[in-house]
């Protein structure tokens, strides 16, 4: 039902837990897709070895590059993208689809709220430091505190996590 679009650049442990955070939590059917930029940190290696699709460029072309290569490979009709330092929550997916569907069009494009460590003054995120390294970075705490997390609906963002119809994602020319 989703395809999710990571791209990275010599990021390994963050994108080894984001990928394993997906398929941890996710209740709906998903398709990981990579793009690794260079990957002479082993990075390339391990997503072969994982089985998950990818794409790949031997420097880093940057996020639109990145994505637009790896939608190529997108065999559902929603398309996520997701950073590789990222990590989903139980149920996040199928929150998002029962959004999807209560707006009962595929004109949209919706963004998911992050966690962020510190206050910024950013009105679009929840502060909440669970750790800015993998070595240390505070699962469990995450994982017991995520059912007290509120925040209403808010407009406006085109940050990742976002979701677009690959319709829409093609239509404005996100592959060719």
């Amino acid at each position: 039902m989703l395809s999710i679009l990571i791209p990275s650049w010599n990021n390994k442990p963050f994108l080894q837990l984001c990928v394993e955070s997906i398929k941890k939590h996710a209740g709906l059917e998903t398709q990981i897709i990579i793009h690794v930029n260079d990957g002479s940190d082993g990075t390339l290696q391990w997503v072969k070895q994982q089985g998950l699709d990818y794409t790949h460029t031997p420097q880093n072309e940057g996020v639109c590059v990145a994505v637009n290569m790896a939608a190529k490979l997108a065999r559902y009709d929603y398309i996520i993208f997701m950073n590789d330092d990222m990590y989903v929550l139980p149920g996040w997916d199928t929150i998002l689809m029962r959004e999807i569907i209560a707006l009962d069009t595929d004109c949209f494009m919706l963004s998911a709220t992050m966690i962020e460590p510190y206050e910024t003054g950013n009105k679009c995120v929840l502060v909440g430091n669970y750790s800015t390294s993998v070595n240390d970075f505070k699962e469990e705490q995450l994982l017991a505190d995520a059912g007290s997390f509120k925040k209403q609906d808010w407009s406006g963002s085109t940050w990742p996590p976002s979701v677009v119809h690959k319709k829409w994602w093609n239509k404005v020319g996100g592959v060719q």
